[in-house]
């Protein structure tokens, strides 16, 4: 989560870290594809395994298909009222993934952040505990969640030419525009260290040269 928000910080700083904490899942995301967009472009490659024969299959597509229009007062609380239950609850924000350890299984994960956004819960009037909330409601408010907020989770319809396995794969943008941002950085230094030792250049001149020049150096040096 930290990565995500020195990335949020990069390129919304104005915002100010207490105001990129409390976005939640969705608006996270959404700004993450505006940051990815600025940084490589509109359209989107990669790989996913098949998840019955394990085949790599490639996925192309526009980022326009990944955007997703958030509802009206999704930022706001919600309830549900179901079987004598009134569970009031909101989105979790970044700041409540933040506060997730690490070391906590997922489940324990999943339980941890339902009880930071459960804000009331009541059954015939009477309150209740986190605890004494039945899974099935705890179930519920996690669909609701994900019906208020689309954008934090999106997924890719794959299907596998190989065994014909159809499936919907979770996307997940931050995840991806990391992996981006690794690789450019690495590549980035590859170049930074191959023209400081052909040419004797230092860093900050090579860095600000644009890509292209870089590389058209660095193919007049390679034998």
């Amino acid at each position: 989560m930290q990565k995500a928000l020195a990335l949020l910080e990069a390129a919304f700083g104005d915002m100010g870290l207490d105001n990129l904490q409390a976005l939640n899942m969705g608006q996270r995301d959404a700004r993450l594809l505006d940051v990815r967009r600025q940084l490589f472009g509109a359209r989107l490659a990669g790989l996913v395994d098949c998840p019955v024969c394990g085949a790599a299959l490639e996925f192309n597509c526009h980022m326009d298909t990944l955007a997703c229009a958030s509802k009206d007062g999704s930022d706001a609380d919600l309830t549900i009222k179901t079987d004598g239950y009134t569970i009031s609850f909101r989105l979790p924000t970044c700041e409540d993934l933040a506060a997730v350890p690490d070391p906590y299984t997922p489940p324990d994960a999943r339980l941890m952040l339902l009880r930071r956004c459960v804000l009331d819960a009541r059954n015939q009037g009477h309150v209740l505990a986190f605890d004494q909330i039945p899974a099935d409601m705890l179930d519920t408010i996690e669909l609701r969640m994900s019906e208020a907020e689309p954008q934090a989770d999106v997924s890719l319809a794959m299907k596998c030419e190989g065994c014909g396995h159809q499936w919907s794969a979770p996307f997940d943008i931050f995840a991806f525009t990391w992996r981006e941002v690794e690789t450019w950085a690495l590549r980035t230094l590859q170049q930074v260290h191959e023209l400081a030792m052909h040419y004797g250049w230092r860093e900050s001149d090579i860095l600000a040269m644009n890509p292209k020049r870089r590389q058209l150096y660095i193919n007049l040096s390679t034998p």
